[in-house]
């Protein structure tokens, strides 16, 4: 089994993606962002397989092998990212993907439209205990979705 750890961001993966076309290769997507809380998963399946770290362009993966898997030989950056994938010969394929947002990219036009109501409320001198109501409210909705470990907005929007 060959792992390959694709670090790009969501909305990287938006533009293209990368797929398997043989059993043996397994992709993992971990933006890069979230590989700190992966480490641990990442050394174990280095452990009886290669890994592939990939990118875009190989900064990322570079970066990331010398930070945190430095001295494992299995784990492998793949210089030159994308462009460099005939080195898994006919296995892995890039298909184009439909672009658009993600999760990520909701969550902040969300907030985005969250924090400028908030301010036209505070110039438009509402009254404070709505706006300590609405803070409340927001901040409660925020700690729900941590600690219940679930994505509310994932459920109304419709995501791919």
């Amino acid at each position: 089994m060959i792992y390959i750890i694709d670090l790009r961001e969501e909305q990287e993966f938006l533009q293209e993606r990368i797929v398997s076309k043989n059993d043996d290769y397994v992709i993992i997507a971990i933006p890069s962002r979230y590989i700190f809380a992966n480490v641990e998963f990442i050394e174990k399946i280095s452990r009886d397989s290669k890994v592939y770290l990939l990118c875009r362009s190989g900064n990322r993966s570079s970066s990331i092998k010398n930070k945190y898997f430095k001295n494992i030989e299995n784990i492998i950056s793949v210089d030159g990212g994308l462009k460099s994938l005939e080195r898994f010969g006919d296995n892995i394929e890039i298909l184009e993907g439909g672009g658009g947002f993600g999760m990520q990219q909701y969550m902040q036009i969300i907030f985005v439209f969250v924090m400028i109501g908030l301010l036209l409320a505070i110039f438009m001198d509402v009254k404070k205990l709505y706006l300590l109501i609405g803070l409340v409210f927001f901040i409660g909705f925020i700690f729900y979705q941590i600690f219940s470990n679930s994505c509310i907005l994932s459920k109304i929007i419709p995501y791919k």
